[in-house]
């Protein structure tokens, strides 16, 4: 129900009962209560994000405190779904929720197996995406797990430690170099034992060393490379095991990425294993590890130079074809280019997901090559129907259903996902050939996706379009002629973006104040007549909007509407608006855009900084800027505001914390 009904209304039957449940004194009711929030976290995840975050999570964070273990396991795997799938909301909670999880981990009765594989889940899933934000925690979490690696009896327990390991690893990156030394020695003792109940526990050790190798840093990894490598072909040669050397297929794929000289004398015996398992004719298992051999030797042969294997492309099984494209992208970006056969494909494979992984695969081969994949004046053409027919809805497995859809609910959300792989392609193509090349083809595409940004449309669909169309006028703004291609779409995009700034939705309403401010980027004075009306509508959503990266996007939409028509913008008006929602608070990727503009509106207007509401205000939000970015252009800005207005420049200084104004000072003195 939470996958395929609207959240709505499965929320109002349900939730009363849930909270009964939740309240009740029976443990097995409580327990229901919390498996019952745990599963609505994948299909209804927008609603609770946007609803409920707090509160759920609250009633969660509450049950792992509660008197009775079955209680107690749910919330784990209430936590652990939450963190799967509501981020990157969730991570917001990381000071509550990482101690919580810390503390319950030093206090877990180890026998417990089941129960301590629902805390390592719960911890797993809200590590993975919590980045630098881990460091605080990474002395403890390191010490637990070192911990587990030596002293647990138990061989379950090692192999949740190394599983979290690798999530640590991932999310902690060069922070993780301390404890690499002793993480390693015991990684390299599982994996040089043959005994058969070693066995899950070698299948993680792998895995967990893929991930070190891809984010511990090369100077820090490629002395072991060859060790690692020289590991996993011994386990291949003396143990006959399909999900052990699918491990070994991505060790091998990571250590390419960092030292692939170290495969250069494995090559013929590591592609040799890789080819055999392609020829199985077995199920279960045996597909799974076809399906990995394609995928690592597509990344080992764009790291080595191999050759391919586009004869596997049709291959009986689905898995198997679309690990056999995504290998083939790969390999386009060795000499001599192949030819893809994207549009064929598209066109004529029956399985939706097989066709997502083509198109994936088409669209990072055109971000890696640009204008190399245009080169032959075909290609473009052959991509651009191939998009063109997904977004008709005119492809074989649109058309058929397919084996993989199971009811109509479902089908639909495949389409939702093939809509999508298609329309990220357009932008991609616009920024890799002229304008002028492209314009007849994004004539024919624009009103597929404009279609889908009526008010009757899903907020997915109407999000989709407004973020398309910004994506592709951003693409739009560094290709030869794609200023006047902007201005000639403006009139049919300008309403479309306008009704979008004004929708219901925040990421609609997000996605489409960048479109303007893209417009405006790529369009230049074409549309300086639109000016007025735009910077109504954007004074209007400022007054009232609440959402931070709705604003944060709003500040860089007018910036680029600053720096693209400076004398078009009343300045004295605009500029004090802008520096009273800076800093940034959620889109620091706009901070370029927004420091570019008022470097350009300092230099072009002085007098809008001797207003001394604005002053003090634009000298902090240089300041944060300096901190986040340390840009050596920012150092001059800011001596001239200690030379020509050093009392607000003093005051600003004071304002920072201890650690920043010795950085700042250090930064300026060194200039």
């Amino acid at each position: 129900m939470a996958l395929h009904m609207p959240p709505e209304k499965l929320f109002q039957q349900l939730m009363p009962l849930t909270q009964a449940c939740l309240t009740s004194g029976d443990p097995y009711q409580r327990k229901g209560g919390l498996m019952c929030l745990a599963v609505l976290a994948e299909g209804c995840a927008d609603h609770i994000r946007t609803n409920m975050l707090s509160s759920v999570l609250q009633t969660v964070c509450q049950s792992l405190s509660d008197n009775n273990q079955v209680v107690r396991s749910a919330g784990l795997f209430a936590l652990g779904q939450f963190s799967e799938h509501l981020q990157p909301d969730i991570s917001k909670y990381c000071s509550e929720l990482m101690p919580l999880l810390l503390g319950y981990l030093s206090s877990l009765n180890q026998a417990k197996v089941g129960h301590v594989t629902k805390a390592f889940y719960a911890l797993e899933n809200f590590m993975e995406n919590l980045g630098t934000d881990i460091e605080p925690y990474l002395p403890t979490l390191m010490e637990t797990m070192l911990s587990a690696l030596n002293n647990a009896d138990n061989l379950k327990i090692k192999e949740l430690a190394v599983s979290a390991i690798g999530a640590i690893a991932n999310a902690a990156k060069e922070l993780l170099v301390p404890y690499f030394p002793p993480v390693i020695e015991s990684l390299k003792g599982f994996l040089t034992t043959t005994t058969e109940e070693m066995r899950s526990l070698q299948t993680q050790s792998l895995d967990t060393l893929s991930v070190l190798a891809r984010t511990i840093g090369k100077d820090v990894f490629s002395p072991l490379a060859a060790e690692c490598v020289q590991l996993g072909l011994n386990l291949t040669d003396t143990i006959d095991d399909p999900d052990l050397r699918r491990c070994t297929y991505s060790l091998y794929s990571s250590v390419s990425t960092v030292s692939p000289e170290c495969l250069t004398p494995h090559l013929v015996a590591i592609t040799t294993v890789m080819m055999l398992a392609l020829k199985f004719s077995v199920e279960n298992a045996y597909i799974d590890e076809k399906e990995d051999a394609c995928d690592a030797l597509g990344e080992i042969a764009f790291n080595t130079g191999t050759s391919s294997l586009s004869s596997f492309l049709q291959f009986p099984h689905d898995d198997v074809r679309r690990a056999a494209f995504g290998a083939l992208g790969q390999f386009l970006n060795l000499p001599p280019t192949l030819t893809f056969p994207c549009h064929s494909s598209i066109k004529t494979e029956l399985e939706r997901h097989v066709v997502m992984g083509i198109l994936e695969t088409m669209n990072g081969v055109v971000k890696s090559c640009q204008g190399e994949v245009f080169k032959n004046p075909e290609r473009l053409k052959e991509i651009s129907y191939a998009i063109r027919d997904v977004l008709k809805k005119k492809t074989a497995c649109q058309d058929s259903g397919g084996d993989d859809a199971d009811d109509d609910e479902q089908q639909a959300e495949y389409d939702a996902m093939l809509l999508e792989f298609a329309g990220e392609g357009i932008p991609l193509v616009a920024s890799s050939v002229p304008a002028d090349s492209f314009a007849p083809f994004l004539n024919d595409l624009l009103p597929l996706i404009m279609s889908k940004a009526k008010s009757s449309c899903t907020v997915a669909d109407r999000s989709f379009s407004v973020g398309t169309i910004g994506e592709i006028l951003q693409a739009l703004v560094s290709v030869s002629g794609g200023r006047g291609l902007a201005g000639r779409l403006s009139n049919r995009l300008l309403p479309v973006l306008v009704a979008g700034v004004r929708d219901s939705d925040p990421e609609v309403r997000n996605n489409s104040v960048f479109g303007l401010g893209s417009l405006a980027e790529a369009a230049g004075p074409i549309i300086v007549s639109d000016y007025p009306m735009m910077l109504s509508v954007f004074s209007n959503l400022l007054a009232k909007e609440s959402d931070l990266r709705v604003i944060d996007n709003l500040c860089a939409a007018l910036c680029r509407m600053i720096m693209s028509n400076v004398d078009a913008v009343p300045l004295e008006q605009v500029v004090p608006a802008l520096v009273a929602h800076l800093p940034l608070k959620e889109d620091m990727e706009e901070n370029k855009t927004v420091f570019k503009c008022l470097a350009m509106v300092y230099t072009h207007t002085p007098a809008l900084v001797q207003h001394t509401p604005t002053r003090p205000l634009l000298i902090s939000t240089f300041f944060c800027f300096f901190i986040e970015t340390a840009q050596n252009t920012l150092v001059m800005l800011i001596k001239e505001f200690a030379q020509h207005h050093s009392a607000d420049f003093h005051t600003a200084v004071t304002s920072l914390p201890g650690e920043q104004q010795a950085k700042l000072s250090a930064a300026i003195s060194a200039s």
